[in-house]
């Protein structure tokens, strides 16, 4: 027997599942020619590059 009281929350089992899938893989990572830094405690990091494939457009 089931006793339901007026004003009180009732629990729900409710689930989501999103998938995501990526059926190429990105660019090859560019090759750099690391620079001679300018001194002792610096550190040469690459610039930023962000994938375009209509940039040769």
């Amino acid at each position: 027997m089931v006793l339901l009281i007026p004003g009180l929350p009732q629990s729900s089992l409710a689930q989501v599942n999103i998938g995501v899938t990526v059926a190429f893989a990105p660019p090859d990572l560019p090759v750099y020619e690391q620079p001679i830094c300018p001194g002792e405690g610096y550190l040469w990091t690459p610039g930023f590059w962000a994938y375009d494939p209509d940039f040769d457009d």
